[in-house]
Order: structure tokens, then C-alpha cells, then sequence
């Protein structure tokens, strides 16, 4: 019997000890710490920590970089068109020439000669017209008053008839003489840089003489480069775009790069059935000549943005099933779930039509830790 008493006193006494010890302990000892999953009533949430970078307006968007080459848009091969001796040529090889400069004279003797053969025969064929003319008149007046036979009157319309077609004959014979003897002075037919002369002053030069020399156009210039037709498709959409709203951005072989940009001036017909790419033209103005015909400079292919296009950084939009995505830091530091329409993307960044608006925040990278509505912590902007 004190045995049994002796246990419900040491029960009574550890019953009101840890009563006592409960009441020791600080009213909040139950909370969850703030690591503690959310969602559970009562329970402090962390917020967690994100990187996040602003929209911003996007005047060009960056493309891709390409080798590409300076062409000329007009390189004439100066041949001569007669035959004669080379008695000048008063053209500085490798210099500037202006359109009609004279570049080789030929011996003009015979061609001086041909034009006034050509002027003699003419001039005998539209007497013999003219005498012609008016023996038919004297004919056919007598033919009327039936004093000349009908054969009489039929030879001298034959006779007159032939007369004008040789007067015709040495009209075209002249003209011919004067083409020859404009020829024998051989003048530039664009503004542009002469080459080097193949045929010195002396040389007696013949229409299968080949080129005499080179005019190379110089201002302005085209750059010429070839693109995939899934870098036209990426970054501008179709060919079409491209033409309308590309631009290229050259550097130099020195690592200059060229403050205006060159306009695309058109593409080729075609893709190139073994590369699937397409001959692209850009075109600009080279009064300096810093660019040369024949050169190899690097080029940056922009696309021309649209009034109001705003860009982000190409990781901060998602895709599911519905379509593109971006998480939205509002001014209460919480997560914004934001539907966006992505036109295209590039490696710099996601150029958004619609969805965002210039200067709002948002997550750029740890954009898988962000739960709707709840506060987020940005720990480094971009």
C-alpha cells in the first residue's frame, strides 16, 4: 500500500514540473521557422531570391554576325569598238575619272577620211533623187495628156523610187562613218576609279582587243553576304522583312566600325541550292572610299524595330502550352504572372509586341523559385 502511494506522488510531481516548464517558454516557440513550406496557417514564408533586369525600348535589334564582301555596283570593261592606233591616253591609271573624261584617243585619219566618202555619196544620191523627182513630174504630165507611153511613165517612178532607196543606203553609210569616228576618242561612261591600262600609246588595237582598261563605280558601294534561310526566317520572319527592314552595321578589317549603317538593297532570286543561303545586298555611300571594291569586311545584320517594340532579356520568357511567359515584379516586391507575344529572339534579347510596357521589372534568372502573388527578394539586377 506505500508502495502504490509512493508512485502517484513521484506522478503528480513530474506533472507539475512540466507544467512549470511550459510555462517558461516564449509565447511564439510553436511558429514555424521562416524556412518552413508555405501554405501552412500561422507559418512565416521566405521570400526567395531572384535576379531580375527592366523592359527596355528597342530601336534595332541585334542580328547576326557575317563575312561579306565589297562589290561595285557598276564595273565596265573599256574596249574599243574600232580599229586604229592608240595616240593618247590621258588618264591617270588607278585615279578618279568623271563620267565622259577621255581615256584613250585612236588614230582618227581614216575614219576623218570615211565620213567624208560617206558625206559625197550622200550628197550624190539626193541630187540623183532630186533629178529623178522631177523627171517623173515631166512624165506623168505627158502620160496625162497622152503624149508618153504607159512604160515610159512606170520607168521613171522605178527610176525615182531608186533613187530614194540609195538615197536612204547613204545615209545609213554615213552615220555608220561618224559612229566610227566617235568611237576613235574612247571616254569613261561613269563617275568612278580607272585601272590600269593594258595597252600602252603605240599599240594598234582591234575590237577583239579584249579591255583596255576598268571603271570601277566607288561611290556609293555594296556589301554582299550570304544568309541562312533560318537566320531570315529567326530574325526577321520571311525574305520580305528582310529587304524592308534590315540594315547592316560594317567593321572594318581593323576593327573599325562605320557609324552609318548600309540599307539592304535587295536579294538574290534564289537560295544557293548547296548552302540554303541567300545573297543579300546592302548598300551605302563611300565619298571617303574607305570602303574598296573587292574587300572583306564584317557586317552586322539589324533588324529595323517598330515604333513602341520593347525588349527583355532572352531568359527571362518561358513557354508552355499556351504560349510565352514572363514573371512581372510588381511595386510590392510580389511575383506577376504576365502572358507575352514574342515577335522574335536574338541572342542579346526577346523582342515582346505586346504584354509589358517600358521600365517594368522583371526576372531574369531563378524564374523556377517565384509562386503567384507571393513576394520575391531581387538580389541582383541586369
Amino acid at each position: 500500500m506505500m508502495k502504490l502511494h509512493a508512485f502517484f506522488s513521484l506522478f503528480a510531481l513530474g506533472l507539475f514540473s512540466g507544467v512549470l516548464c511550459l510555462g517558461f517558454l516564449a509565447p511564439g516557440a510553436f511558429a514555424a521557422s521562416p524556412d518552413a513550406p508555405s501554405g501552412a496557417p500561422g507559418m512565416a514564408v521566405k521570400a526567395p531570391a531572384v535576379a531580375a533586369g527592366k523592359v527596355f525600348a528597342v530601336d534595332a535589334l541585334p542580328g547576326r554576325r557575317y563575312s561579306a564582301r565589297i562589290v561595285s555596283p557598276a564595273v565596265v570593261n573599256i574596249t574599243s569598238r574600232i580599229s586604229g592606233e592608240i595616240i593618247e591616253a590621258p588618264f591617270a591609271e588607278g585615279g578618279r575619272v568623271k563620267k565622259g573624261d577621255v581615256l584613250f584617243r585612236l588614230d582618227p585619219v581614216r575614219y576623218e577620211a570615211a565620213v567624208k566618202s560617206a558625206e559625197g555619196a550622200r550628197r550624190e544620191a539626193e541630187a540623183e533623187l532630186e533629178y529623178a523627182k522631177r523627171s517623173l513630174a515631166r512624165v506623168k504630165k505627158l502620160w496625162e495628156q497622152n503624149a508618153e507611153s504607159r512604160d515610159a511613165y512606170d520607168a521613171a517612178v522605178r527610176t525615182a523610187k531608186t533613187a530614194e532607196a540609195a538615197l536612204l543606203a547613204a545615209e545609213a553609210d554615213e552615220t555608220l562613218a561618224r559612229d566610227d569616228l566617235k568611237h576613235a576618242v574612247i571616254a569613261a561612261p561613269s563617275d568612278g576609279r580607272a585601272g590600269v591600262a593594258a595597252f600602252p600609246v603605240g599599240c594598234w588595237v582591234t575590237s577583239s582587243s579584249g579591255a583596255l582598261t576598268t571603271v570601277v563605280a566607288t561611290d556609293p558601294v555594296r556589301v554582299r553576304f550570304a544568309v541562312s534561310m533560318k537566320d531570315a526566317a529567326s530574325l526577321f520572319g520571311s525574305v520580305e522583312k528582310l529587304r524592308e527592314e534590315g540594315t547592316a552595321r560594317i567593321t572594318l578589317a581593323d576593327g573599325t566600325k562605320l557609324a552609318e549603317a548600309a540599307r539592304i538593297a535587295f536579294t538574290d532570286n534564289s537560295a544557293g541550292a548547296d548552302t540554303d543561303t541567300l545573297d543579300v545586298y546592302a548598300e551605302i555611300s563611300n565619298s571617303d572610299e574607305a570602303l574598296v571594291p573587292g574587300s572583306t569586311v564584317a557586317v552586322e545584320l539589324e533588324r529595323n524595330a517598330r515604333g513602341g517594340a520593347l525588349g527583355v532579356l532572352p531568359y527571362a520568357v518561358m513557354h508552355d502550352e499556351k504560349g510565352a511567359w514572363v514573371w512581372v515584379v510588381t511595386k510590392e516586391n510580389r511575383a506577376e504572372k504576365r502572358r507575352v507575344e514574342v515577335e522574335c529572339t536574338t541572342e542579346s534579347a526577346a523582342i515582346v509586341s505586346s504584354g509589358l510596357s517600358a521600365g517594368e521589372t522583371v526576372i531574369t534568372d531563378g524564374t523556377h523559385k517565384p509562386r503567384e502573388g507571393e513576394p520575391v527578394r531581387i538580389v541582383e539586377g541586369e
